[in-house]
């Protein structure tokens, strides 16, 4: 990694030195400063985009954040505002919003100081797209994918229609996307001496298929009242195969096969209606979405001798909710931003299940208490937010506020909780006016509970059948989140981002020991469940940028990020000093783009690398080795009798999927019974992307 680093470095070093011989125009907008940066159409030209989404992943040292998962509507997420207002759904990521706007329809890009807008919780860099409305247009686009060895990827499509029509402005969308993954290969299972006792030859094929529609209205009256009106629904199959023949000197030789599918359904309706309302402007929104999903695993061995067919299943059923009703009344007074929120919310999951094992050739049913359940969240929320300017560089945006929850829970685990969290948070933004701001940052957070943790459940995805105890005490992370973020843009530079950020984080969510079970042979079975352990920290930087390679490559770029962290955990079983679990601590993304100028041709390299934290369960280490490193490289023509195509060959570097799994005794204080290592092949895959408009 440390390689990988110094060769990113490297390419960074080249570009910077480049870039002093490149006009600022490369990679620049018009503005002031670099927060308040504006990028027309023109900018974009030379890339032929198709819509918003292709512009702003142009945008110079911009970076889409789609934001943490947040509760309810309010202060902050992503990253991304259109026509100067936040996308009012959760179901409904900023990429794809994006996607859904032509790029004929955009009037410009701005890059703007989020800390000083009047919109609570942005903070650092923020795009604004605005656009207009037009006549009845349509894009579509097809991205076939195919891999050695692997079910091909056919059903990958997007249709979009926007216009305009009595005064209102519409999007509609249709896309049909797969997903997924396979790998072959050999998985060795020894004892503390390496010595291997059982080998494992493995097929493994994932395919996820999503369908989705999506409506969105718009609409402007004459005297400045702003309606926007959104649907959503969406179909989602997932589907899981793994075969795994083997042999070694423990067991006689065997086949298992592993199975998983979920089919589910998401819809969700939304809208908001803002509207001036005495001397400030009044903002109501509404949401309300239901999923519901049907996930079911089966696992059985075949032995190649007399032994009998063994093996597991297990069924669930699941419907899921949330409603929101959020309201904004702000007013500016005298250069003061005013906003008052309140916010109330409706979150409910109700799940059943039923666990099998196959005896004989029947499965019997197998009795798990926790899995039948239901829990409910009822919370209020209540915030004041005030931002003005302290001096003619520094401005300042506070807010405070709290929230009330009611979390119950029906069934074996049954249980009602209430807590009054306080929130809020202070930014300060320094604003130059040269070529460089700063703004530092301090929230009081509260974190997003997953009801599913509050529920039973069994995995059958490997030897040991793990369960899963539903915690009915598990209470959502709070945190003192801290960061500083320093934006630069300079002739010799370019537009570079600098992010430093500390979290103190209380009741944090990890596995935690629930029973530990001594059975009649003297084995040892755990259960363990997610729950709080008391506190962690998780500190990094962050930092990114564009830089012009015009003057060694006409119409060449390369856009880098970095991170690096650290996280400090007390583990609850060894008493030590850990990394949080799944957590990648270590990643370089490098993306190189060339438009070759006068031609329709464009090529370019996507290169990425991590190290991950893998996972500490109460009586594993999973531990997926370090990333060394994925190539992929494209071209694209932009106008192939008027259609724009696209053929990208992904890893390139034939990088591997490898895991190291111990497995302990008992818990991790336990010696370790034995060991996985797992190495199976990826292999490359070619997508051909075709795209045009009508």
């Amino acid at each position: 990694m440390d390689v990988v680093a110094g060769v990113g470095f490297g390419l960074m070093a080249t570009a910077s030195s480049a870039y002093a011989q490149t006009p600022a125009a490369d990679v620049t907008g018009v503005g002031a400063n670099v927060s308040e940066t504006t990028y027309g159409p023109e900018f974009y030209a030379r890339y032929s985009p198709r819509s918003a989404l292709d512009m702003v992943q142009q945008t110079p040292g911009f970076t889409i954040t789609e934001g943490a998962e947040k509760r309810g509507l309010g202060q902050g997420g992503a990253n991304v505002l259109i026509n100067s207002q936040r996308i009012s759904s959760k179901a409904t990521s900023a990429q794809d919003a994006l996607a859904r706007i032509s790029a004929d329809r955009v009037v410009r890009i701005d890059i703007v100081d989020g800390a000083r807008l009047n919109i609570p919780g942005l903070s650092g860099y923020v795009v604004n797209v605005i656009t207009r409305g037009g006549a009845l247009t349509g894009r579509w686009e097809w991205s076939p994918e195919i891999r050695e060895d692997r079910t091909p990827r056919l059903e990958r499509g997007k249709l979009f229609l926007s216009g305009d029509y009595s005064g209102w402005n519409y999007t509609a969308s249709l896309s049909s996307d797969q997903k997924g993954d396979g790998y072959y290969g050999y998985e060795y299972a020894s004892d503390i001496h390496n010595t291997v006792f059982d080998t494992r030859i493995e097929h493994d094929e994932t395919l996820d298929t999503l369908v989705q529609g999506s409506l969105d209205l718009s609409h402007e009256t004459l005297d400045g009242a702003i309606a926007n009106v959104h649907l959503l629904v969406s179909s989602d199959s997932k589907h899981q195969r793994e075969v795994s023949n083997r042999f070694g000197t423990r067991l006689p030789d065997r086949v298992r096969f592993y199975d998983k599918t979920d089919e589910g359904e998401k819809i969700e309706i939304g809208g908001d209606y803002e509207f001036g309302l005495g001397p400030g402007r009044l903002k109501l929104i509404g949401l309300h979405q239901t999923r519901t999903n049907a996930p079911g695993e089966a696992a059985t061995v075949d032995y190649l001798g007399a032994r009998p067919r063994t093996g597991a299943r297990i069924t669930t059923e699941s419907e899921s909710g949330e409603s929101i009703l959020r309201g904004e009344y702000s007013l500016n007074d005298n250069g003061n931003d005013w906003q008052i929120s309140l916010e109330g919310a409706f979150n409910y999951l109700d799940n059943s299940g039923q666990l099998y094992a196959l005896s004989g050739v029947d499965y019997v049913a197998v009795p798990l208490p926790g899995t039948d359940s239901r829990v409910e969240e009822r919370r209020a929320e209540a915030s004041l937010v005030h931002g003005r300017p302290l001096t003619g560089n520094l401005s300042v945006q506070a807010s405070l506020g709290a929230e009330y929850s009611e979390l119950a829970q029906t069934g074996a685990n049954g249980l009602t909780r209430e807590f009054i969290r306080p929130k809020g948070f202070v930014a300060l933004s320094w604003n130059s006016r040269a070529n460089w701001d700063a703004t530092f940052r301090v929230e009081r957070a509260v974190g997003q509970l997953d009801f599913a943790d509050f529920i039973t459940s069994v995995q059958l995805n490997n030897d040991q059948n793990q369960t899963n105890g539903g915690n009915p005490n598990l209470v959502p992370e709070q945190s003192w989140d801290t960061e500083l973020v320093l934006n630069s843009q300079t002739d010799w530079s370019g537009p570079v981002k600098l992010r430093l950020y500390y979290r103190a984080i209380e009741d944090v969510n990890d596995k935690i020991l629930i029973e530990r079970i001594v059975n009649g042979d003297g084995s040892i079975s755990i259960l363990e469940g997610d729950g709080n352990l008391e506190s962690a920290t998780d500190f990094g930087i962050e930092i990114s940028g564009t830089y012009s390679l015009s003057s060694l490559l006409p119409g060449a770029k390369v856009d880098w990020f970095y991170l690096l962290s650290e996280q400090r955990v007390d583990d609850p079983i060894t008493g030590q000093t850990r990394m949080l679990s799944m957590i990648d601590f270590d990643k370089i993304d490098i993306k190189f783009r060339q438009d070759i100028p006068n031609s329709f041709w464009a090529w370019g390299a996507d290169f990425l690398a991590f190290r991950g934290s893998g996972l500490w369960r109460i009586d594993q280490r999973v531990h997926r080795l370090d990333h060394g490193g994925a190539l992929d490289v494209y071209v694209q023509n932009k106008n192939v009798f008027g259609l724009d195509a696209k053929l990208r060959f992904n890893n390139l570097l034939d990088e591997d999927d490898k895991l190291n799994r111990l497995v302990y005794a008992g818990t991790r204080a336990d010696p370790i019974s034995y060991q996985e290592n797992r190495l199976r092949h990826r292999g490359p895959s070619v997508v051909l992307t075709v795209s045009g408009s009508f």
